[in-house]
């Protein structure tokens, strides 16, 4: 059995609430060193949300259809005029809290 690769990715209230509710379906990151040593070469099967850095904070886990440089959507916090990394959303596979 193959071993699932799972992103962990901390939001804030308004981003988390959008993407629980299924209304955002992108989620993005600068083009920075940090976040390229990340997602350059990888794949994930999932991505785990975190709603805040304070114990018990919410958490959801979707599925994730794919990652890479593009242009965002300003509604979902994108960029239209410069690329950043997007990752692209499947279904909630679950949500706690």
């Amino acid at each position: 059995m193959t071993k699932k690769r799972i992103l962990t990715l901390t939001l804030t209230k308004y981003w988390y609430d959008l993407i629980e509710c299924g209304y955002k379906k992108e989620e993005y990151r600068e083009i920075k060193p940090f976040f390229n040593s990340r997602f350059e070469g990888r794949s994930y099967d999932e991505v785990v949300f975190i709603n805040g850095y304070h114990p018990g904070a919410r958490r959801m886990c979707l599925q994730v259809t794919g990652i890479k440089k593009a242009k965002g959507v300003p509604d979902w916090g994108g960029d239209p005029h410069h690329k950043q990394w997007v990752i692209y959303l499947g279904k909630l596979l679950w949500s706690k809290g």
